[in-house]
């Protein structure tokens, strides 16, 4: 089983931070200047990989055993995709999306069924009551609805899934902190921190400074020293504009090469 880990990122400091508190032995592969949709796309479609990990910049793994074993525990269930509710915590979405901030996702078998123009015309409205029936009975939320939510792209795509795959639906405490998330796995074992609010990091001063001590206690649970080095924050700067640039520079380095 080929097994990759993704990561959505805008902020090149807040992902080197997440990166930092991974200790699992597979290829971790950043995307940037990707929509909300479009970063599952090119997941699903990498051939070279059967199973995707996808963790957000924001959030911090504190428990990598836990992981591997939730892998195991969905591959012996056939459970083809994971992740939290949308409608856990700080969110208020539709609880059959699993929202993207962590999630483990059978790429081989989502891309044998995969089929675009279906995804984007998927009457979600007609198998409403049906996806609704599914869901598991422990599931609570309190701050969501069955409403369809056009503001994440990405919403189309998980109701498509919800609706021809297995998900498993992982639980959910609120992090000391009044926003962060603390996910479990299907132990009820804590295996992730997630901060939300990335896009403020470096812009508000209190929202940095509680995913700074979020990360900072990510690393004190796993025993790993803190790590900061001032070259993350320096490369921070560089907007996704000029990371196209770049990005376009190596690539024409690596041909001449």
């Amino acid at each position: 089983m080929n097994i990759k880990i993704y990561t959505r990122s805008i902020n090149y400091e807040l992902y080197k931070k997440s990166q930092y508190t991974i200790d699992l032995p597979y290829h971790q592969k950043r995307l940037i200047n990707t929509t909300g949709d479009g970063y599952f796309y090119r997941l699903i479609g990498d051939t070279t990989c059967d199973t995707a990990i996808n963790i957000d910049e924001d959030a911090f793994v504190i428990n990598d055993n836990g992981i591997e074993e939730l892998i195991e525990f969905m591959v012996k269930e056939e459970y083809i995709y994971c992740g939290m509710p949308d409608c856990i915590t700080v969110r208020h979405g539709n609880p059959i999306v699993t929202n993207p901030f962590f999630n483990i996702i059978n790429t081989k078998k989502i891309r044998e069924k995969l089929d675009k123009a279906e995804i984007d015309n998927f009457d979600y409205g007609k198998y409403k009551q049906e996806l609704i029936n599914r869901l598991p009975s422990n599931i609570n939320c309190k701050n969501g609805s069955f409403e369809y939510y056009d503001i994440e792209s990405y919403y189309t795509l998980f109701l498509w899934l919800a609706y021809h795959f297995k998900p498993l639906y992982l639980d959910t405490d609120v992090y000391a902190d009044g926003i962060s998330s603390v996910l479990k796995n299907h132990l009820g074992h804590p295996i992730v921190l997630h901060s939300w609010y990335s896009r403020e990091y470096r812009k508000d001063p209190q929202q940095t400074e509680r995913i700074e001590s979020l990360y900072k206690q990510a690393c004190q649970i796993k025993g790993i020293q803190y790590k900061s080095p001032e070259i993350w924050r320096y490369w921070t700067g560089i907007d996704r504009k000029k990371q196209i640039v770049l990005k376009k520079i190596r690539n024409g380095i690596k041909k001449i090469l």
